[in-house]
């Protein structure tokens, strides 16, 4: 069999729509062989599955990746198993957001589910109101009364019912890592989604058989690297968010970053997981033997890698790694341990198109991104770019009130520089989109049979697409095109700072040589190291003299929008 052309794919957060990615990398696999794999949050788990049935293509991978594809589709709603104190909330939760009922239908059901899990509240709360109906009644007192017993009545069921919601939010979310479901099942006969998680890579990698027991290693990051980890085989990249610190991170995070809590992780992951990591992993130290240092990146489980960035805000529990805080001044509490909360990859970036680019790439990196359907602007529910205008500008999001405005506010900071970069050439075409109903994906964890099905059918036409739309020639081209303009800028910069500087400025060719022989810093370079750096970088100054001039600073004729290219931390 001849071997099948290199491709990237990066795939979107989006909870239940997930479901979309995996008949997508079906259709994709049949061309194509997954390089680099990255993705967030419902993106990550699909991300995970294709890089174990790309690391288990020989013996049937991709075969196994479609038998769970159909197995979830009667299971989704069971993976979402809320802790013991929040299955009353869940209920009411899951009641409010059927989509498959009208509003006097989710109303009702959430009556229903009030009643059922908060009986003592409720019977509490109408205590007050039936004592002053029964008091009318018995003395035969005016319509006041009467008046009176019912207003009670409603009011203090409803604040019955605020209590014994609001009650388990304030007090007993931060006591389970901030979310409803832990990610564990009560018993191997119900898996929950950290269960069924780690249970599935591990049968799609071929490292167990469906239904027995898994007893060897966990998928690592060191079976998808293969034997040199510097050209890994497989390159899967997972985002998450550290909310303690405010930023992203990429999973793995490389050797020596975090700790975590022996019994914290046993609340969240098998304990054949939290095995592994302790037996290849080292504790903190002999005073505290419930921390250990996360193993090396090649004996890191990938479905540690995929829950750092499933952690849905206050559904799913959050991750707690442990660090500590240089920032302090005192050595003592430097040294002190710290919780980092790691929840969904998608506070930060959603959808990280930016993974794996190249300047100028030697292979696709191909997007699944999903959206909200609009019927005044989709004709169809997956579409993609096909020429060099399509797609470069952003949707109009209506706002007309406050809840509105408040999201809208939300959607920005969260998404504002995946759409920027979305739109750019070189990247919009290459990325295949599916608008997605109100009733598909989402938060829609209840989905009947006939909507998974169709969410199924969406990703092979989504994996159709590319297939058969996508023209690599004319996104190299493009992307040729596209890189000139910030090019020109930036050697034109580079020039000027290394001849002609601000006045009051020596030029750096004369400034480098001087200062490097005895810097404050950094002065462990040698001083060959650093000639060698001087004649290269004087050697690219006098060949981009001419770069561009005068045919990049004409606008004319390349594509919009313009690019930039800047120094960015490797998020």
């Amino acid at each position: 069999m001849p071997s099948l052309p290199n491709c990237d794919i990066i795939m979107k957060g989006g909870i239940t729509s997930g479901v979309v990615y995996p008949h997508a990398v079906l259709e994709l696999s049949r061309k194509h062989r997954f390089r680099n794999i990255g993705g967030t949050s419902a993106g990550a788990i699909a991300a995970a599955l294709t890089a174990a049935a790309e690391y288990n293509r020989a013996h049937g991978g991709f075969e196994e990746l479609e038998g769970a594809t159909r197995r979830i589709g009667t299971s989704l709603f069971g993976l979402f198993q809320p802790a013991a104190p929040f299955r009353g909330l869940f209920a009411v939760l899951m009641a409010a957001l059927d989509r498959r009922r009208g509003p006097r239908g989710r109303i009702a059901r959430v009556l229903k589910a009030l009643v059922e899990h908060h009986a003592g509240q409720t019977f509490a709360g109408l205590a007050p109101g039936a004592a002053v109906l029964t008091w009318a009644a018995l003395a035969h007192r005016g319509p006041e009364a009467w008046v009176l017993g019912t207003l009670l009545l409603v009011l203090g069921v409803l604040a019955a019912w605020v209590f014994a919601l609001t009650k388990p939010l304030l007090c007993d979310v931060p006591k389970h890592g901030f979310g409803l479901c832990p990610g564990l099942g009560d018993s191997d006969a119900h898996p929950a989604l950290t269960d069924w998680l780690c249970d599935t890579l591990d049968e799609v990698a071929g490292h167990k058989r469906r239904g027995e027991k898994a007893t060897g290693e966990p998928l690592t990051f060191g079976h998808l690297m293969g034997p040199d980890p510097a050209f890994p085989a497989i390159n899967l990249q997972i985002m998450t968010t550290d909310l303690t610190t405010g930023q992203p991170h990429r999973v793995p995070f490389g050797d020596g970053a975090f700790m975590f809590s022996e019994r914290a992780f046993r609340r969240l992951f098998p304990a054949r997981i939290v095995d592994h990591l302790i037996a290849h992993g080292h504790a903190y130290g002999d005073d505290d033997p419930d921390l250990h240092w996360l193993p090396a990146t090649g004996r890191l489980p990938v479905a540690v890698a995929v829950r750092l960035s499933l952690s849905f805000p206050v559904l799913l529990s959050a991750v707690p790694l442990v660090a500590r805080d240089w920032t302090l001044r005192d050595e003592v509490e430097r040294e002190l341990p710290r919780t980092c909360w790691f929840s969904d990859g998608g506070i930060c970036s959603n959808f990280p198109i930016h993974f794996f680019d190249t300047l100028w790439p030697r292979w696709p990196t191909y997007g699944i991104m999903l959206d909200d359907f609009d019927p005044e602007r989709h004709r169809r529910q997956v579409w993609m770019p096909q020429t060099a205008a399509q797609g470069r500008l952003g949707p109009f999001r209506a706002i007309t009130s406050l809840p509105g405005f408040l999201g809208a506010i939300v959607a920005t900071m969260q998404n504002w520089r995946d759409n920027q970069q979305c739109r750019l050439p070189g990247y919009r075409e290459r990325i295949v989109r599916i608008a997605l109903h109100a009733d598909e994906g989402g938060l829609n964890l209840n989905m009947p049979a006939s909507t998974i099905d169709r969410l199924f059918a969406l990703g092979r036409r989504a994996g159709e697409r590319i297939v058969t739309d996508f023209d690599f020639d004319a996104h190299r081209w493009r992307r040729y095109l596209a890189s000139q303009e910030p090019l020109d800028e930036m050697f034109a910069g580079m020039r000027d700072s290394w001849t002609d500087p601000a006045p009051g400025h020596r030029p750096l060719r004369e400034f480098l040589p001087d200062y490097a022989m005895d810097p404050p810093e950094y002065a462990g370079i040698s001083h060959e190291r650093l000639r060698h750096m001087f004649n290269a970088t004087e050697a690219m100054i006098d060949a981009t003299v001419d770069w561009g001039a005068p045919l990049t600073r004409e606008r004319s004729g390349l594509p919009h929008p313009r690019g930039a290219l800047r120094m960015v931390p490797p998020v």
